[in-house]
């Protein structure tokens, strides 16, 4: 479309006509709230304040967004008509440093204006004074952080300064083209048709929960039901009230959803709704619902329940899908036996679960694997590699807080220098040092449930002590 030459404002205006309005929209006090108790605040105010609102997740700051947004759309309005008509009485000064310091002034007595108090009306007839050096705070008590409302606030007065020096020098200049002008419209179209769709998209994406997870959770769908539970859990869809996280995951659980069963066990009303509820998620695959079915049966079940046959049962699945409490426990039932549970004393059996248990990262089989190995207790056969092997894996873990155990680098390395220990005392017994094969043998002899091997092996470092000389292994 073409634009009569004209038509075009001078070069300059449309800075003057936004350096007021930002002005204006930032430091002149709007009425809001009349039809309750007055009310004063600038618009930038309710505007931050209503946008903010905006993406909090539940219904009702959606409203608060909305009755906050509604005064200061009008407020731009009208600032916006105001500095059209301002920008065009100060185009008419002929010289440009005229121009420039009627913009300054029009600055500075809306900055004396902002240091006055401005007052905004709370509820049941409270309200709070503040004025433009108290800004920043009366926004964060809104849910607007510092940090961001002092990052708008430097980038604003940087705003300004551009502006204002951009009109003065765009005013010393020839008049602007066609094309130019042109060029400066798509551009300023373009700007804005992107912002709006950008904070569309946002607003979609923040309120996911409202706009596609509640009507999928009404139709019925499992799945969604259990993710509108847990919105309400973590309080970001407080809307729907706190009972509505119980009601919607009892509806996921009794389609099936095993996540959900699981969520009502963890939290139950009563101990037979807690078996239910573990049941519908342990029948469904889940191996921690059944390790934990496992736990309840093996202390008591309620009338109408097996207790010790399916107990077994319910751990050896949970065990078998790799579930590594489970594997750590099943290798534990094993090594002493269990006839309650009809568990056998197996070691063999006890040291393959505990291996795939410490495969996937449970701290207490690698414990107990470690010790075992060291010594070839309890039937084990004598490892000290792999018990070195698996002590740093635990120092790993406390060292980076891994595998479900805290931080803590004491730990950690008392893990590593029990390692290094064995190691230096290994290596010193290979070496033929008849002082470290003696104390190595007479401490596999001691060992319980030591194998015919360890015991073999501690007859051999004695007689190599007693062949280097030392008496009393000798004796």
């Amino acid at each position: 479309m073409a634009y009569p030459e004209h038509k075009i404002p001078p070069r300059g205006r449309g800075s003057s006509r936004w350096f007021l309005f930002l002005t204006f929209f930032h430091l002149l006090p709007f009425p809001w709230y009349m039809a309750v108790a007055g009310g004063l605040a600038p618009a930038s105010f309710l505007f931050a304040a209503g946008l903010s609102s905006l993406f909090i997740t539940d219904g009702d700051s959606l409203a608060f967004a909305a009755f906050l947004l509604a005064p200061a759309l009008i407020a731009g309005a009208l600032y916006y008509f105001l500095s059209w008509l301002l920008a065009l009485l100060i185009g008419k000064l002929q010289a440009p440093v005229m121009r420039t310091l009627s913009l300054s002034l029009v600055l500075a007595g809306g900055l004396i204006g902002a240091m006055n108090p401005i007052f905004i009306s709370g509820g049941h007839g409270s309200s709070s004074a503040f004025s433009l050096y108290g800004f920043i705070d009366a926004l964060a008590e809104f849910g607007v952080p510092p940090s961001a409302a002092v990052a708008y606030f430097s980038s604003l007065a940087l705003v300004l300064f551009g502006l204002l020096g951009y009109q003065h020098l765009a005013a010393r200049h020839q008049a602007m083209t066609v094309q130019r002008w042109q060029w400066q419209r798509r551009l300023q179209r373009r700007v804005v048709v992107g912002s709006l769709l950008i904070l569309v998209l946002s607003l979609g994406w923040t309120h996911r929960t409202l706009l596609f997870v509640k009507p999928l959770a009404d139709m019925g769908i499992a799945a969604a039901q259990y993710r509108l539970a847990m919105v309400i859990k973590e309080k970001t869809g407080a809307v729907y009230g706190s009972s509505g996280y119980q009601r919607w995951l009892v509806r996921a659980a009794e389609q099936g959803h095993i996540k959900a069963a699981l969520q009502l066990a963890l939290s139950p009303r009563s101990r037979e709704e807690k078996f239910r509820w573990l049941k519908v998620a342990a029948e469904g695959g889940m191996a921690e619902a059944q390790y934990r079915l496992y736990q309840e049966l093996s202390k008591s079940s309620p009338a109408g329940i097996e207790s010790s046959a399916s107990a077994s049962a319910w751990l050896k699945q949970a065990a078998n899908n790799r579930y590594a409490a489970a594997q750590y426990e099943l290798g534990r039932q094993f090594i002493s036996g269990n006839p309650g549970l009809g568990i056998e004393q197996d070691v063999a059996e006890a040291r393959r679960w505990w291996e795939q248990a410490a495969e996937n990262g449970y701290a207490e089989a690698m414990a107990d694997l470690a010790r075992r190995y060291q010594k070839g207790a309890d039937g084990f056969p004598r490892d000290p590699r792999r018990a070195i092997e698996l002590l740093n894996l635990l120092a790993d873990s406390y060292q980076s807080g891994l595998n479900g155990l805290p931080r803590d680098k004491q730990s950690a390395a008392s893990r590593r220098a029990a390692a290094e220990q064995i190691a230096a005392f290994e290596e010193r017994s290979a070496q033929n040092d008849p002082l470290a094969q003696a104390q190595l043998g007479r401490e596999l002899l001691e060992v319980r449930g030591a194998t015919i091997e360890t015991l073999s092996e501690a007859l051999a470092l004695l007689e190599k002590a007693a062949s280097q000389g030392d008496s009393q292994v000798q004796y």
